[in-house]
């Protein structure tokens, strides 16, 4: 038998208070030092998300014209807007910026530099407990999905499809990953043979892609990076074992 395992959520692990020192002495983790006289910002940050109401658009659009007259960018207190205040930050630390398309983010160098830092600290973690990086393609065949049904149920209405490649219509729709259980599952087929092609465990760094229609920087958006982990096992003992160290 043949047990396959994702690897569990690791918001709890990035965010801990050791994990958080080791980002900061991590040589890719970069910390803004300049004392320069900012310049006013624009705000339009709350155009970065759908849900933003009227409300904060009008802030926003205050803020802008204030600017006009202020040597220093605004941040919304928390207190006072949470969501505008997440937002404010984001911009003022220039982490990221608009795509061109609706729901899209571009990563600026100091938002890139975090994930740098998170990359390079659980790769060493992962490395230490037997795992590889790999890479599987970010297109997918639809009958992949189909085959699971929970998968086309569960993202159905976010899936981005490749129906013309070349300027033909294509025999089979792509999907454009959501995530990969179904592509990993199947080339975990053509490798494994016998039990002594088990434990099968790795990990690949990559985007993916939901068409979200409420989407908010660093938190969901039309496109985001993450890492994904998958191992197959001998025994279910042995997969909740690895699960758990």
């Amino acid at each position: 038998m043949v047990v396959c395992l994702r690897f569990p959520s690791l918001t709890s692990s990035l965010f801990s208070s050791a994990t958080a020192n080791s980002l900061r002495r991590s040589p890719a983790f970069l910390r803004r030092r300049s004392t320069r006289q900012l310049q006013p910002l624009p705000l339009a940050a709350a155009r970065f998300s759908a849900q933003g109401t009227a409300a904060t658009e009008e802030r926003a659009g205050e803020k802008s014209k204030s600017g006009a007259n202020s040597q220093e960018r605004v941040i919304t207190p928390r207190s006072q807007d949470f969501n505008a205040w997440y937002l404010d930050v984001i911009a003022n630390a220039e982490l990221a910026d608009y795509g061109p398309v609706r729901g899209t983010m571009v990563i600026r160098p100091y938002g890139y530099a975090i994930w740098e830092a998170i990359q390079e600290y659980l790769n060493v973690k992962f490395k230490e407990t037997g795992h590889s990086n790999m890479y599987f393609p970010q297109f997918i065949p639809y009958s992949f999905l189909e085959k699971e049904a929970s998968h086309v149920e569960g993202f159905s209405p976010e899936l981005a499809l490749v129906t013309i490649g070349g300027g033909k219509e294509l025999e089979e729709k792509l999907v454009v990953r959501p995530t990969s259980e179904t592509i990993v599952n199947h080339m975990f087929t053509q490798w494994i043979h016998s039990y002594r092609d088990l434990p099968l465990m790795v990990n690949q760094w990559v985007n993916v892609t939901r068409w979200e229609m409420r989407t908010k920087p660093f938190v969901r958006t039309l496109e985001f990076l993450w890492q994904e982990g998958h191992t197959a096992h001998a025994t279910p003992e042995e997969a909740e074992m690895r699960l758990y160290r």
